[in-house]
């Protein structure tokens, strides 16, 4: 009974496998993808022709011909123009009285590229039949309508999922707006949107036309990596299922299992499940995510072993919203809530110093813009825990227990480019990413420092923090080397050379603890095929001494089914 006593203790205070670092694996591959969605970003929409939309300087200014016959102008009137106020508008009138036919001429084309430049594409002034002698000229602006949207796939019209051009009848047209729907559609792997307009029935009206050509609506994969723990299994195949836009809402369904080695013995097992949907609309994307972990482990006890098992459920919420879009940039909101039931056992009996529900709530503002060449994100977030769901209240916990109503402030700061470099692609990417709280946090809720999704180079040892940050550094080189059935195959190689560092701050668990750590990660990768896979040889490069510092040798391969 003591030894079970002591074993319960130990358990409390070993982050389990259900804790901190889940899936690294799986926040990879996360990661990796959200590196794609940013090469994405460098291109921008298939909207209108660049030369269409872009600014051109102010022509009603430009130095006339001294000699050329000009007219006495008073005033300059903008009729039916209720996007701008009047001194936008008047911001390229010749500051001169007497305007040459150029000038004017100039100023209906200024005034038709300050629409455009806005975003306005469908808009333009024109001059209507008038007398000049009056002194006063007259512009009249046509602030293009939308009469309908259309949406054929495949050269087929489609009727379902028109939501997701976030515009309506009547309203004037905004390229960047619809530049959103195409995103949102362009956003499911099976999709590639295009945006033409045709004249409407009336003067002023377009009908907006999306154009999508659609592939095969699933994807299934299946891999082998070396991810997992000692005590859980090292060898983990996984396997993946991904379908969209089958309920003709341009969702995107995902199902995920990532298993231990089955062949071993069952007293050393880990498996991974988890469902993700998506549904686009407009502005508005709502994203439901669950999670089953479960494992079995053995720990040695004085004279015998014990069986160590445990389950994570966890759910998130999430509904995010476009606020701000221009040309170069856009800035989301998103508010979550996630659940997360944690139960650890030891030899069948619950220890419930570490089986906890946690209920949280989150708030996040994400940036997003092109700059420099390449594409910067910015993501702030805040989470509180609350009651909700079962989730202990901190008023009748131990004073020095972890905190279920925790406040945690997260941010993250990433910039990634890509450049051609003979016969192949140089691309960058670094991120940084941080996290504070005045609390005692669960393992969950701490920020996990050491490891493939943080700081490469270690794989048994890694740090938990309430207060920390972290930076990854990747360089990679992509050469055209593949070509043909290769190329389907095998996609496109990256070789990749990484340096990461963290740092563990004091907080409210490790008061006056200060701890680095860095590593290094070279290797190659395959994406983009039949076939993917990654090795990485990776070093420790300064650590803490309780750690064992020993490198890393990581292996990832698998098949994208769907492909052959």
């Amino acid at each position: 009974m003591l030894a079970l006593l002591s074993l319960a203790a130990t358990a409390q205070v070993t982050p389990t496998p259900g804790g901190v670092g889940l899936d690294p694996q799986r926040r990879q591959r996360d990661f990796l993808n959200e590196q794609q969605r940013r090469q994405n970003e460098l291109v921008p929409p298939a909207a209108v022709p660049a030369d269409d939309v872009e600014s051109k300087p102010a022509e009603a200014k430009k130095n006339s011909d001294p000699n050329a016959v000009c007219i006495n102008i008073q005033k300059v009137i903008f009729e039916e123009a209720t996007l701008f106020g009047e001194d936008a508008l008047h911001v390229n009138v010749p500051d001169s009285s007497c305007f040459t036919l150029d000038q004017i001429v100039g100023l209906v084309r200024d005034t038709t590229n300050l629409y455009i430049s806005a975003g306005y594409v469908t808009s333009r002034a024109y001059l209507p039949e008038q007398d000049l002698s009056s002194g006063t000229l007259r512009l009249v602006v046509i602030e293009g309508r939308i009469e309908a949207v259309e949406l054929y796939q495949n050269g087929v019209r489609r009727h379902r999922g028109e939501g997701i051009i976030p515009v309506r009848k009547g309203e004037i047209l905004h390229i960047r707006s619809i530049e959103q729907g195409l995103d949102q559609i362009n956003g499911l792997s099976s999709k590639d949107a295009k945006i033409s307009f045709r004249p409407g029935s009336e003067q002023g009206t377009s009908i907006v036309v999306i154009e999508i050509k659609s592939g095969r609506q699933w994807q299934a994969t299946v891999g082998f990596d070396n991810s997992g723990a000692d005590n859980t299994g090292k060898a983990q195949f996984d396997g993946s299922i991904v379908v969209e836009d089958i309920f003709g809402l341009f969702e995107t369904i995902s199902l995920s299992h990532k298993n231990s080695d089955p062949t071993i013995a069952e007293s050393r097992l880990s498996g991974n499940t988890a469902l993700s949907i998506s549904v686009p609309r407009g502005n508005w994307t709502g994203r439901w995510t669950s999670t089953f972990y479960n494992y079995v482990s053995q720990i040695e006890g004085l004279n015998q072993q014990f069986e160590l098992s445990g389950t994570n459920w966890s759910h998130d919420a999430q509904v995010e919203r476009l606020l701000i879009r221009d040309q170069v940039s856009k800035t989301y909101a998103r508010f979550g809530m996630s659940v997360k039931d944690a139960r650890n056992f030891l030899e069948d009996t619950l220890i419930e110093t570490s089986s906890r529900i946690l209920s949280v709530a989150r708030l996040e503002l994400a940036h997003t813009r092109r700059v420099l060449g390449g594409a910067l994100s910015l993501q702030a977030g805040i989470d509180q825990g609350t009651t909700l769901f079962g989730a202990p209240n901190d008023s009748r916990a131990p004073a020095r227990s972890p905190k279920a109503q925790f406040t945690k402030l997260d941010a993250e700061v990433s910039f990634f480019r890509q450049w051609q470099a003979g016969p192949g692609t140089v691309s960058a990417n670094t991120r940084l990413t941080g996290q504070y709280s005045p609390h005692r946090l669960f393992g969950s809720e701490q920020l996990g420092i050491g490891g493939i999704s943080s700081v490469r180079g270690f794989d048994r040892d890694s740090l938990s923090a309430e207060n920390g940050f972290y930076v990854r550094n990747e360089l990679g080189y992509t050469p055209e080397i593949f070509e043909g059935t290769l190329a389907k195959y095998l996609g496109k190689p990256t070789l990749f050379a990484g340096l990461d560092a963290g740092w563990q701050l004091p907080g409210p668990t490790t008061p006056k603890r200060y701890e680095t750590v860095t590593g290094a990660a070279f290797g190659a990768r395959l994406q983009g095929g039949i076939a993917y896979g990654e090795v990485s040889y990776e070093l420790p490069l300064s650590y803490p001494s309780s750690f064992s510092g020993d490198p890393v040798l990581r292996v990832r391969a698998g098949l994208v089914l769907s492909r052959f």
